[in-house]
């Protein structure tokens, strides 16, 4: 059993807990380094809920030493003592097994939709990246800054061709384009009127939503998430279970553990004894390489493995929004490729069988699994636990990725002066025709009112 540390004195009036928590599965990776000093992400959910609830409670530290139930009866480790009932329950993330569901109770999911990805430590794929200011890259600051600068011109431009004819001023023209251009950035409503008729102004206006949206919303969150989305053409060792499976067989990549008992998961066709089986065989002949999974970011540690690494992890679907990323979340490199799979058991946190307040827990977790958002968001990464804890120093954006967005606003931005160019040709010739017009019937006027003048007087 683990080392007890206890928080909260208890009363004989309210239920007291002793909850289980291992180290390993403890993240105290802070997402921006503003505490030192935090808890850790299982272990202040844990706290929150039970404070939440009223409850009081203890820790009991366990130290890479999760251990498992068979069917055999072997129960050890942490889940072994709440087989026993020698404790009350897991703080962590256990995933929902088939085969742990045969042994163990698990209160209420804290999250569904979770997805098994494949680490790799790509060394011959380097992009020395440096930050300007974080999050975002040097790169994207500068076609960021060109964007916003190019737009507004653009705004003054056409705002200045339609209506400092009409009389307006030209500082009432430039402050009406830098209000359009902050209204439709910030959504607050400032007046600027009149209205340009131009198309091209709506169409310029639209793309400077399309870019507003595109690079502070994909990018931005991109980034934070410490997760940068790549082509899904992007050539990969490998895509999913089998390839991954093939790969370690065949020796071309070696699996990197944080112990010997750390296993990969397998798809719902296998049980989880055929997958402990599988890997048994491959380890046996190709052992893996114990090392804390943050070591895919230590060069020194890279440079002395003969063959590439492969780790495995488990994170929330929304993570990784395309099949293939780039985790940015290391120093100086970006050289980890994560490679999406399949879902996997949705996780939750495991209690005793004979656990007498399932339904209380059950409902407590309900209640605060926003706060569970809230907390998950201090630290890094958010599922299921802190692997490279690295202050993030880098952006793994390439300037061609950066790019590649700008290239496509920026043709349909010249195309809309194009537009643009047309429109006022056009409304100069419409103008001229309507003007000459004009002088044509004043004329017109002018001799039949002069004719019919002589007529009279005759």
């Amino acid at each position: 059993m683990g080392t007890n540390s206890s928080n909260v004195f208890h009363s004989p009036t309210v239920p007291h807990l002793i909850l289980g928590i291992d180290s390993v599965i403890n993240n105290r990776g802070s997402q921006f380094s503003v505490n030192t000093r935090q808890k850790g992400l299982e272990k202040e959910q844990c706290a929150t809920l039970m404070e939440s609830l009223g409850w009081t409670y203890e820790f009991v530290d366990y130290h890479n030493n999760i251990g498992y139930v068979d069917e055999n009866g072997t129960a050890v480790g942490l889940l072994g003592d709440i087989y026993h009932g020698r404790i009350d329950m897991a703080c962590g993330r256990f995933r929902m097994t088939t085969e742990r569901l045969k042994f163990l109770t698990f209160a209420y999911p804290i999250n569904f939709s979770v997805r098994q990805v494949y680490l790799i430590r790509d060394p011959g794929k380097k992009q020395d990246m440096s930050f300007m200011l974080m999050p975002f890259s040097t790169h994207l600051w500068i076609l960021l800054g060109i964007t916003i600068v190019t737009i507004t011109l653009a705004l003054l431009l056409i705002r200045y061709v339609e209506f400092v004819d009409n009389g307006e001023s030209l500082k009432k023209t430039t402050s009406s384009a830098v209000y359009h251009m902050i209204s439709f950035s910030t959504n607050f409503t400032i007046e600027a009127k009149p209205l340009p008729s131009y198309v091209t102004f709506w169409a310029v206006v639209t793309l400077w939503m399309v870019v507003w949206s595109h690079v502070i919303i994909a990018y931005y969150t991109s980034e934070l998430r410490g997760m940068l989305i790549v082509s899904s053409k992007k050539k990969v060792p490998f895509s999913d279970f089998d390839g991954f499976v093939k790969n370690l067989r065949e020796g071309t990549y070696r699996f990197l553990a944080p112990s010997h008992e750390w296993r990969p998961q397998c798809p719902g066709d296998r049980t989880e004894n055929a997958c402990v089986e599988l890997f048994d065989r491959i380890f046996a002949r190709n052992p893996p390489v114990i090392a804390a999974i943050s070591q895919l970011s230590n060069d020194s540690f890279i440079r002395k493995q003969p063959i590439p690494l492969v780790s495995v992890q488990w994170y929330d679907d929304s993570r990784i929004g395309g099949k293939y990323a780039v985790w940015t979340h290391l120093t100086f490199k970006s050289d980890v490729w994560v490679i999406k799979d399949f879902y996997v058991s949705p996780a939750a946190f495991i209690v005793a069988s004979n656990f007498s307040y399932l339904h209380e827990l059950n409902s407590g977790i309900i209640r605060i699994l926003p706060a569970f958002k809230k907390i998950e968001t201090h630290y890094t990464p958010t599922y299921p636990k802190a692997i490279l804890t690295e202050t993030p120093k880098t952006s793994a954006f390439t300037f061609t990725q950066l790019s590649s967005i700008f290239y496509v606003h920026g043709t349909i931005m010249f195309l809309s002066f194009l537009i643009l160019i047309g429109e006022i040709i056009y409304d100069r010739i419409h103008r001229g025709k309507m003007e000459r017009v004009e002088v044509t019937t004043i004329a017109l006027s002018t001799f039949v009112t002069g004719f019919r003048h002589k007529l009279k007087t005759r």
